[in-house]
């Protein structure tokens, strides 16, 4: 129970964020607190910063930021494989307008 209690809550049934990935770039949809609504922010590989620093689990510590948002998560070799392969796309991201589906 300690071990569960003490596990970091950036994924699973307590994650407050969710990561989309778009085409160079990424959004991140997240919950407002005490409140139905969520924020969506996308991350323009242009305009932001990818950071990923590999833990001793093998996992990796996934950092994005952007001028005025940053967000952090832990992720697996297979989907951090993904993400840069999508955030190195020459393909520009939609802008929020046109996620409107994600909100």
């Amino acid at each position: 129970l300690i071990l569960f209690l003490a596990a970091p809550a950036t994924s699973g049934a307590f994650s407050r964020q969710q990561w989309l990935l778009l085409p160079g770039g990424l959004a991140v949809r997240s919950a407002r607190r005490r409140s139905y609504q969520t924020d969506l922010h996308v991350f323009d590989r242009r305009t932001s910063v990818l950071c990923a620093y590999q833990n001793r689990a093998r996992n990796w510590l996934i950092a994005v930021a952007d001028a005025s948002r940053s967000y952090s998560a832990l992720a697996t070799p297979k989907e951090l494989d993904l993400l840069l392969r999508v955030w190195l796309s020459p393909l520009t991201p939609p802008p929020v307008e046109r996620l409107s589906d994600f909100t």
